[in-house]
């Protein structure tokens, strides 16, 4: 059997590293072409190391010149946005898109470009440009499929009973460290990295614990399954063992349940449609014991909230959301600000957009920084 070529868009960071770790399990399937980071070269070293990749990318033009000094002349180094968007023009059975933030939005379109096949988990790139990147997608051809456990869940799901007499569709939350906690003014940065459930990387842990990533995650839902705002649910889950779930209108409710490790998605959009048996541990049934859901407060957590106005808003508005949402996030870790700060900000922010006309890649990335310049100058940094 030939070997699938395959990228990797972000190889140093969660996703990325649990996708090697699933490449490990498979040296005879897939054959990797090209590694990408941001800043982390060390790391980008040992792995082009280990899997004997001769070309590696960084968007950091001093961790590439760093990363030269160490490897010497056997291997392309390849350096800035530029550089690397040029090295996508190629197309390759399979580009990971792991990149974190809206960092990934070119680069995947660009990937989208090519003719590459997609396996995303750079959801900012569908939150921003949905409007712009699923109808490439159509018109391309390209087989796509989701790595976010609740969006690979909800694919299989659909993907084996459609959306025809669809009621509802669910994505589950595990919640964060903070959804019974009712007063969170004076939470630390330590307590609301915290996760209880997954392990990941300070951004998105507290994305998680705000419930924003999980607002992301409603409007990538929107773009990559066709499903109305009205449609999609929101259900605190502690366990995260239930992925995501889709209600039809004959009172019948399919659910996905898989164990709360992101090797499971990775591996089933690497081999998508294949159907193959996981070299991973799989649920043992007496977790299924205690299974709770919760319907989230909303006064709670105000930007799940946002995150609906912004994705039925449309146009440039969830760029914005996005942006604010960055630089809140940064300031919070920074301990500039408090963490009920966060969506005051986001909120801030998104009052003060005017709607764009008409959209594309450039203005999308524009509206982004222009929100983050709006905070930075609000804040003085």
């Amino acid at each position: 059997m030939e070997k699938k070529t395959i990228v990797i868009l972000g190889s140093t960071g969660s996703i990325g590293v649990n996708t090697l770790e699933v490449l490990r399990k498979f040296p005879d399937r897939f054959e990797i072409k090209f590694l990408v980071a941001n800043t982390n070269w060390e790391l980008l070293k040992q792995q082009a190391q280990e899997f004997k990749v001769k070309t590696v990318g960084l968007f950091s033009d001093q961790a590439a010149r760093a990363l030269r000094n160490a490897l010497g002349g056997e291997y392309t180094i390849l350096s800035g946005e530029t550089e690397i968007l040029d090295f996508l023009s190629t197309p390759f059975d399979i580009v990971v898109s792991a990149l974190v933030g809206s960092a990934g939005l070119k680069p995947t379109y660009r990937a989208i470009d090519s003719g590459s096949n997609l396996c995303l988990a750079n959801k900012e790139s569908i939150v921003v440009g949905g409007e712009i990147l699923i109808p490439h997608i159509i018109r391309k051809g390209i087989k796509f499929v989701p790595i976010d456990s609740e969006h690979s869940a909800m694919f299989q799901i659909l993907n084996g009973y459609g959306k025809v007499n669809m009621k509802r569709a669910i994505l589950t939350a595990s919640g964060g460290p903070f959804f019974k906690k009712e007063d969170v003014s004076e939470v630390t940065i330590e307590e609301a990295l915290n996760h209880p459930t997954w392990k990941m990387g300070a951004k998105i842990s507290i994305d998680s614990a705000t419930l924003m990533n999980k607002g992301f995650e409603i409007i990538e839902a929107h773009w990559l399954f066709g499903i109305d705002y009205n449609q999609l649910e929101v259900l605190i889950h502690p366990q995260s063992l239930v992925h995501a779930m889709v209600e039809y209108n004959d009172g019948s409710l399919f659910a996905l349940i898989s164990p709360a490790d992101m090797k499971f998605p990775i591996t089933y959009s690497l081999f998508y449609p294949e159907k193959i048996s996981m070299p991973f541990e799989t649920l043992d049934l007496k977790q299924l014991e205690n299974l709770n859901f919760y319907k989230p407060d909303l006064n709670q957590f105000p930007l799940l909230k946002l995150a609906y106005h912004a994705g039925r808003s449309g146009g440039a508005y969830p760029a914005v959301l996005t942006g604010a949402n960055d630089i809140a996030v940064e300031l919070f870790l920074k301990g500039k600000i408090k963490f009920e700060q966060i969506s005051e900000i986001v909120h801030w922010v998104l009052d003060k957009h005017n709607s764009v006309p008409k959209i594309n890649i450039e203005i999308l990335l524009e509206e982004i920084r222009n929100a983050q310049e709006q905070v930075r100058s609000k804040y003085d940094i």
